[in-house]
């Protein structure tokens, strides 16, 4: 308030903003660096008891996130929340006759009903991620509320497939990319946790999934569920640019079609 005493005290420290500094290319995120407030030195006019100017002695920054993983002409698979019963079997069995790793990443909804998918993608050779046990937005809950849900899904992989995973996935948060303070921030504890957070910038049905596997490739996002397995079935065949051409009996959605084109895997008719 004009002419509180201790107003101008108040005033010295500069908190950081909801911005977040993104770095580097790829799908796998780690906080670098946290928020911290900047410090500047008031200059008050003693007659007015305005001020008149201002010096920084330090600026406020925000968090700073580093993006890894990115290879040129390689692609990652990735689904998310399945298994499904239909759709995933059809998945693993293109994945396995044609040699191609992937990472599928659980919650407790699908993951426990249909556990015995889950044990098959893991015998077979695949990455199992965490991707918290009721699909929650984790920026929107308490840190209690997220490391019970890391918790829960570490102890259902343990039960059934005698592992802790090291991968996670935020529902919802971060469906492209962190770009908020709020959706970092959930961040901090998986990290401290142990957990290498994964990104979802590219999913099958963006134009920009089409042009960056046609430009160079990277990481594709998919989903193993009955609404898209359209999709995640054909972008499955893009994964490494004809390495899984089988999948295109399937009959693709338009915008898996147009993926599957860009890699010569379906004519323009």
């Amino acid at each position: 308030m004009p002419g509180d005493a201790g107003g101008a005290d108040k005033l010295r420290s500069v908190p950081p903003g909801q911005d977040v500094d993104m770095e580097g290319q790829g799908e796998i995120l780690r906080i670098e660096e946290r928020p911290t407030p900047g410090t500047r030195d008031l200059i008050i006019d003693p007659t007015t008891n305005l001020i008149t100017d201002e010096n920084f002695q330090s600026l406020p920054e925000p968090y700073r996130v580093g993006r890894y993983g990115y290879s040129p002409n390689k692609v990652a698979l990735t689904f998310d929340d399945g298994p499904d019963p239909t759709w995933t079997p059809k998945i693993l069995d293109v994945l396995k006759r044609e040699q191609a790793p992937a990472a599928f990443f659980h919650d407790r909804t699908t993951g426990d009903k249909f556990s015995s998918i889950v044990e098959r993608a893991y015998r077979e050779g695949h990455e199992i991620g965490n991707h918290t046990f009721t699909h929650p937005d984790i920026s929107n809950v308490s840190s209690t509320y997220v490391k019970v849900e890391l918790n829960l899904t570490e102890r259902l992989f343990a039960s059934r497939l005698g592992i802790r995973t090291v991968l996670f996935r935020p529902p919802y948060s971060i469906d492209e990319e962190p770009d908020t303070a709020d959706q970092v921030r959930p961040l901090e504890i998986t990290q401290d946790q142990g957990f290498t957070t994964v990104g979802t910038k590219l999913t099958p049905a963006t134009g920009a999934a089409i042009r960056t596997v046609r430009r160079n490739r990277s990481s594709l996002t998919c989903w193993d569920t009955c609404r898209h397995a359209c999709q995640t079935i054909s972008a499955a065949a893009t994964s490494s640019c004809c390495m899984m051409a089988g999948a295109t009996a399937l009959k693709p959605c338009g915008h898996c079609r147009e993926l599957l084109m860009v890699c010569g895997l379906a004519d323009s008719r």
